[in-house]
């Protein structure tokens, strides 16, 4: 896989991808066509679209969705994916993906996290699309619970952590007894999934194409973590000229989708009530999590008491693609359908729904 440099035809090209990600991208076109409704009815809304969108976040998820795009397709990614599973044994390669997506996840933003776990582990995964949407919907709910291990490891909980002023030994001592244990059943339970074997000799990799889809990832990791992407946006687009025919387009519509549904949910004006009761913010802020994602659902609901909202707010994130931005940039790395992933999505997502309830009865 060769280098390619910028030429006069791209923009025709452009153009032409445009309009086949529109056709081609169902979610893309409804919230297209939901922004259109919204400045008809809404015009003021509308004027405040550029400065309400986290253009600091949004560069950050194309660094990371171009970078992952460049790695998977350089083939490195498979290549290193099948080398760790040539040593460790096929049986446990899953096992090990797993508790490396929670941990990645508690460290790094979630939606991070998705760029490098969700290709890592379709990677060793059979062709068959079930199989992948199993292997997704696993590789997603630990990527979800292991970034509620920490204050930082999502932005409900960073949200969370700066309004209620928690210490970090105090945070830790509520999250951990309550979901590491769910990451290891995620990781047990994964063991019954045999993965794809290929030997890694015979895979091809692109150096040039994987060093620069590295360089990007960590270049976007680590403007996620100082919010500063003054080398970032240079690399990226150093990177579409020089490397464009190596970036799925599937991938890069990921970006307009998520700035326009960043431009809905920042407009919308909503205040629930909020309850000096567990059960019932519990409840409420699984709900909203459903409805408008978890994030705004967290914003929404501050001033309630924290743990069932900690819990309310991270658990509803397992349940549909958009309840969680990960689990939407992550069904849509995989090319999954909805229909396939939630069938197979919905009995842990309501398992992890009465778990916590059982743990809010128990904390009253």
């Amino acid at each position: 896989m060769q280098i390619q440099v910028f030429n006069a035809d791209y923009a025709k090209q452009l153009v032409h991808r445009v309009k086949t990600i529109l056709l081609w991208d169902i979610s893309l076109t409804i919230v297209v066509i939901l922004l259109l409704i919204e400045a008809i009815i809404y015009p003021r809304r509308a004027s405040r679209w550029i400065t309400s969108i986290d253009w600091t976040s949004i560069t950050v998820i194309a660094g990371l969705v171009i970078g992952s795009s460049l790695l998977e397709s350089s083939g490195a990614l498979h290549s290193m994916m099948f080398s760790l599973q040539s040593r460790i044994g096929p049986k446990y390669i899953y096992p090990v993906i797993i508790m490396s997506s929670g941990l990645l996840a508690s460290i790094v933003l979630n939606d991070a996290a998705v760029f490098v776990s969700v290709p890592a582990a379709l990677s060793v995964s059979s062709r068959d699309k079930h199989d992948q949407a199993k292997v997704l919907v696993l590789v997603l709910a630990a990527i979800n619970i292991g970034s509620a291990l920490t204050p930082f490891g999502n932005p409900q909980d960073v949200i969370i952590t700066h309004y209620y002023n928690l210490h970090l030994l105090g945070y830790l001592a509520f999250t951990i007894p309550i979901y590491l244990p769910i990451l290891l059943l995620i990781a047990l339970y994964s063991m019954r999934i045999r993965p794809l074997q290929v030997n890694p000799a015979s895979l091809k990799v692109s150096k040039p194409i994987a060093v620069l889809g590295s360089v990007l990832i960590v270049t976007a990791i680590i403007s996620s973590l100082t919010r500063r992407p003054i080398i970032l946006v240079p690399l990226i687009v150093l990177s579409i000229i020089m490397a464009r025919d190596s970036i799925s387009a599937k991938d890069l519509s990921i970006i307009p989708l998520l700035i326009g549904i960043f431009a809905i949910i920042t407009t919308i004006d909503y205040t629930p009530h909020i309850y000096n009761n567990y059960s019932i913010t519990y409840i409420e802020g699984y709900t909203l999590s459903l409805i408008i994602s978890n994030v705004p659902a967290t914003i929404a609901l501050l001033g309630a008491p924290w743990k069932p909202l900690h819990l309310a707010v991270n658990l509803a994130g397992t349940m549909h693609p958009y309840s969680s931005l990960a689990n939407l940039i992550g069904l849509r790395l995989a090319g999954q359908k909805w229909s396939t992933y939630m069938r197979k999505n919905v009995i842990p997502a309501m398992l992890l729904l009465c778990y916590g309830f059982i743990v809010v009865c128990l904390l009253l």
